[in-house]
């Protein structure tokens, strides 16, 4: 019984498919005597010629100009930004939300670190003394460099809304997860 069923499935199925390549057949056909009529008739090929033409045209300039002024989503936005900040020795304080993170070290050990999400962005400005504390755009996360008792004192901030100050360096060791961290003098709870 189940076999009869199936060869009627597929009965219908390669009939279906029969049908649907004849279609196609007859549309692959149409478009050859289309085609074949176009050439016969000298105006409607330079007609065409001249559309494709044109539309050539206005695709190279589209590229043109996608390609000739590179894109400013990468760039800073001054308007939300909290401003520029400076690296060492210049004291900074930043409004953020503190969570903590797990990276993998470069030695494939789990390490965990307390991330500040700045409320808005920063950028900040390059320390031309310096390998490390280069130009930053668009800061959103900054790790907190912290002392063990700052870590127990600061623990009941986990998910709040603070201002952290210090001072600012750039990465430079495997245990530096963000391009800019803050050594951390003090860290007070906003409203």
């Amino acid at each position: 019984m189940q076999r009869k069923i199936h060869t009627i499935s597929s009965g219908r199925f390669a009939a279906r498919l029969f049908s649907c390549q004849r279609n196609k057949l007859e549309i692959v056909r149409q478009a050859a005597q289309q085609n074949a009529a176009l050439a016969k008739d000298p105006e409607d090929t330079e007609y065409a010629c001249e559309c494709m033409s044109s539309y050539r045209i206005s695709l190279l300039f589209i590229f043109i100009v996608l390609t000739a002024f590179p894109s400013r989503s990468n760039e800073p936005v001054t308007v939300g930004l909290q401003g520029c900040v400076s690296y060492e020795p210049a004291k900074v304080a930043l409004k953020g939300t503190i969570s903590r993170r797990t990276f993998m070290n470069a030695s494939d050990e789990k390490e965990v670190v307390w991330i500040l999400r700045l409320v808005k962005p920063v950028c900040v400005i390059a320390d031309d003394g310096s390998d490390f504390n280069v130009e930053r755009s668009r800061v959103t996360d900054v790790q907190l460099v912290l002392d063990a008792a700052m870590y127990a004192k600061y623990r009941r901030l986990l998910g709040k809304k603070v201002k952290a100050a210090g001072t600012l360096f750039g990465e430079h060791t495997a245990h530096h997860f963000t391009p800019v961290l803050l050594d951390v003098t003090a860290v007070d709870l906003l409203p």
